[in-house]
């Protein structure tokens, strides 16, 4: 992953834009519906909200869990490389140097 020391909000609003609208627009109607117009009869049964709410922890489980194991290979391939570079490093040293007893190798 490339990262930069400078966030940059222009692209930021160039990709969330259209949902940062869409969540405005949203509340600004229900602000509209509640308190100019006065409809206060909302009523929602609960069960509606408990199986959405199970649904969603579901999901969010399995993509929490998903992401974790891309993780996790991703930091055991990252593990081989530096593993296989550093074996790579002491060979040429070997080869090069066959005292590799006196040549100090120092890690970055």
């Amino acid at each position: 992953m490339i990262v930069h020391n400078k966030f940059d909000w222009q692209l930021v609003l160039k990709f969330s834009l259209k949902n940062i609208l869409f969540s405005i627009g949203v509340t600004s109607l229900a602000f509209l519906l509640h308190f100019i117009i006065g409809v206060n009869s909302w009523q929602i049964p609960i069960t509606i909200i408990a199986t959405l709410g199970t649904a969603l922890a579901i999901i969010l489980g399995f993509r929490n869990g998903s992401a974790y194991d891309r993780w996790w290979e991703a930091r055991k391939i990252w593990g081989g490389l530096v593993n296989d570079s550093r074996t790579y490093l002491r060979q040429i040293l070997s080869m090069v140097h066959p005292n590799l007893e006196k040549v100090i190798i120092t890690e970055v």
